[in-house]
């Protein structure tokens, strides 16, 4: 797959987040993430961050099945894997971004184009890949994996 990047250590990060999703369980992750890269190539900037947060919320939801969204699978994670309160903050208000962005993952209602650039598609899925990496090797570490 050839999509943009912004740096080698970018280039890295993606990398690394797909070996860390080549287990079965992840495909869904996989392919969201990789459906972000294809979205950043062709242009589709909304579309690019749409997918790289969904890849994220997969993880979160194969990690724990019970969650329906993000934000409740880092609750329940938080409590089998140790997160530093600031960092699910952090990544909290990540996801929040696309859910409050007027077409990422909600309908265009007043625009006719949501308010997102290949800066901010690149930006997204750099944190994404890395954000998956890390959901996926602190479970490991802690033994949900």
């Amino acid at each position: 797959m050839i999509c943009p990047i912004a740096s080698d250590t970018e280039h890295s990060i993606i990398v690394k987040a797909f070996a860390d999703l080549a287990a079965t369980q992840f495909n869904g992750a996989r392919a969201h993430l990789r459906n972000a890269a294809t979205h950043l190539t062709a242009g589709k900037y909304n579309d690019s961050v749409r997918e790289s947060i969904h890849a994220v919320e997969a993880v979160g939801r194969t990690l724990d099945s019970t969650a329906d969204v993000l934000s409740k699978a880092l609750a329940k994670l938080k409590q089998k894997i140790s997160i530093h309160p600031a960092m699910k903050k952090g990544f909290t208000s990540l996801y929040a971004y696309t859910s409050d962005e007027k077409g990422i993952r909600h309908a265009l209602l007043d625009d006719g184009a949501a308010k997102v650039d290949e800066t901010d598609a690149l930006f997204m899925l750099g944190a994404c890949a890395a954000f998956v990496s890390y959901l996926i090797n602190k479970a490991r570490c802690s033994g949900v994996l």
